[in-house]
């Protein structure tokens, strides 16, 4: 994968995947409700909280962010 330079004030991103109709399959074959693997839900502009915690394998399972609030 190809290295971007960042400047101040600039977001950069290492990878990025996109995914549509896969993620209603992988709901229907997990065991257990999504609820119970989603640990945490952060708004866009709560995206630095988001990334501190999902670091922290203790606390954090899925970190999800929710774009419709931004």
């Amino acid at each position: 994968m190809p290295t971007v330079r960042c400047g101040p004030g600039q977001a950069c991103f290492k990878s990025a995947c996109r995914f549509d109709t896969e993620f209603d399959e992988a709901i229907e074959l997990l065991p257990l409700p999504v609820d119970a693997v989603v640990t945490h839900v952060f708004p866009l502009p709560d995206a630095r909280a988001a990334s501190d915690i999902v670091h922290d394998r203790t606390v954090a399972s899925k970190v999800l962010m929710d774009l419709t609030q931004a």
